[in-house]
């Protein structure tokens, strides 16, 4: 007999959430919200229990975890009410707050697009591991970022701080890529080291197929009880 899980959606709602570049996804955020959305319906409708936490420099306040319809609804609601609104994520800080509500060790799921330094996302994986929950890592790129796919004459603009930068591509491209594949592989190493799962993706792409195979992965279930390994 399977037992409820809680499960705990951190929701990144900073400002470089907010890009896109054409996805049919829309922006990071939007494919974040969708993702979210769709796992706390399997979680809720699998008999387990769903919160979800902003992850804001600002206080952030999880939503009640509770199970059904009415945990559902204020995943929902929440998600509903997270744009990216500007302010920076502060994963550490958040993390300290879902360890405190959490009352038994559950299902953190982690949804961001982690450019942030690697150090407070370190601290984060190892308090949630610390206190005994399972973390799973939705890190969520566009293909613009990723790539460096912009026209040659780009303005650069900080969605957090506000700047911007006219830059020739070409002149920071490999600079750009080098400095991005450093912070990617400090991730996947982080995560490896505190066996946490980490799923990239991107919305120019489908969620379903590398959610399967993650499903398929841990446990070849198909309920988000079979998500927490």
């Amino acid at each position: 007999m399977e037992t409820a899980l809680d499960v705990m959606f951190m929701m990144d709602g900073s400002g470089s959430m907010q890009f896109e570049s054409g996805g049919v996804w829309g922006s990071k955020q939007e494919l974040a919200s969708a993702v979210a959305e769709a796992l706390a319906w399997l979680a809720a409708d699998s008999g387990d229990r769903v919160a979800a936490c902003p992850c804001h420099v600002s206080a952030p306040q999880p939503t009640a975890m509770s199970g059904g319809v009415d945990g559902l609804s204020n995943v929902v609601h929440m998600l509903s009410r997270t744009p990216a609104n500007g302010l920076k994520m502060d994963l550490d800080a958040s993390a300290q707050v879902v360890v405190r509500c959490m009352r038994h060790p559950g299902l953190v799921l982690i949804c961001s697009d982690l450019l942030d330094p690697n150090i407070a996302f370190r601290r984060a994986l190892g308090r949630l591991r610390h206190a005994g929950h399972d973390v799973l890592v939705l890190q969520i790129l566009d293909q613009s970022e990723r790539l460096f796919d912009v026209p040659e004459q780009v303005l650069l603009q900080d969605l957090e701080g506000g700047g911007s930068h006219r830059v020739t591509a070409a002149h920071i491209r490999d600079d750009y890529l080098r400095v991005l594949q450093a912070h990617q592989d400090e991730i996947l190493s982080v995560c490896r080291g505190l066996h946490v799962d980490h799923v990239l993706l991107d919305p120019h792409e489908s969620p379903i197929p590398a959610l399967r195979e993650l499903l398929q992965r841990r446990s070849g279930g198909t309920g988000m009880t079979s998500l927490s390994g």
